[in-house]
């Protein structure tokens, strides 16, 4: 088996986890959600009729100001929507597993060990060495 299949092979075990299933539930979870999409489609009209008013080069500050007020507030309900806090929460977990096994991959292209790396990197290590004790 070489590296490439060895690859695919982890990214199947990857979409075992937990983080992977949840995160998976949690844009299912999303996509069902009609209050969710009629706000992010409102939202996304309203963007461009933003941008549609700032290319007219007209001095619709006053309009603009108005519109970008109501963009805030859709983004506001979008974000407190209890399917995209769970969304988001979900993807954080599942950008914090990505993000190690990242570190790990790298350590070991960098020639460190790539089975002490985590240990290291579960303390705190940023690395570098200069004025820490923590290791040894």
């Amino acid at each position: 088996m070489d590296i490439i299949d060895l690859a695919r092979n982890f990214g199947k075990e990857i979409q075992k986890t937990d983080e992977y299933l949840d995160l998976m539930n949690a844009k299912q979870n999303n996509d069902n959600d009609r209050e969710l999409n009629d706000l992010i489609g409102k939202f996304n009209l309203l963007k461009f009729e933003i941008q549609r008013i700032l290319s007219e080069n007209s001095d619709q500050q006053e309009k603009i100001n108005e519109k970008n007020l109501e963009l805030s507030e859709i983004y506001e309900k979008i974000m407190k929507n209890e399917n995209m806090v769970a969304f988001n929460k979900a993807s954080e977990k599942m950008d914090t597993v990505m993000n190690r096994i990242n570190s790990i991959l790298m350590a070991a292209v960098n020639g460190e060990d790539p089975m002490l790396f985590s240990e290291i990197n579960d303390l705190g290590c940023n690395g570098s060495c200069d004025g820490c004790s923590k290791c040894h």
